[in-house]
């Protein structure tokens, strides 16, 4: 195996609750490291950006989404099972798209959205972005 781990999206939702749980599991019969990954979209959460939402409220507000998307991720994963975490900022496809590039691992595991075809269509898939263009293989949990 390339880089030894496999890295699951998540994202705080149950279709990615379902997918932690299916690489966690494969990791165990692996015997390979988890990293959990969520994306923070929102500029403010963006240390470098300039404008007047106090810092502190930042700080705040992000680690409440980092809680919320990471907490019951770890939850789900089995004792025995070696995990790490990462926390991107940016559009979703496109920084896990930098992550799995600059540091290749073995698989990516991402639950299905249940976003409608519209949806789809205006706002894009994260699973079919990393699926096109990550040069790893990709998993859909449903």
């Amino acid at each position: 195996m390339s880089n030894q781990r496999i890295v699951v999206a998540v994202d705080g939702s149950e279709p990615s609750l379902r997918a932690v749980s299916f690489a966690a599991n494969l990791c165990q019969r692996l015997s390979v490291p988890l990293e959990l990954v969520t994306v923070l979209e929102m500029a403010a959460f963006d240390p470098d950006a300039d404008f007047a939402i106090p810092q502190a409220k930042v700080e705040a507000l992000r680690e409440k989404y980092v809680t919320r998307n990471l907490g019951p991720a770890r939850d789900a994963v089995p004792d025995g099972v070696e995990v790490t975490e990462a926390i991107l900022n940016g559009n979703p496809t496109e920084a896990l798209l930098t992550h799995v590039t600059d540091d290749v691992p073995y698989m990516v595991v991402l639950g299905r959205t249940g976003k409608s075809a519209l949806q789809r269509v205006l706002e894009g898939s994260v699973s079919k972005g990393l699926a096109e263009l990550a040069g790893v293989p990709v998993c859909v949990v449903s």
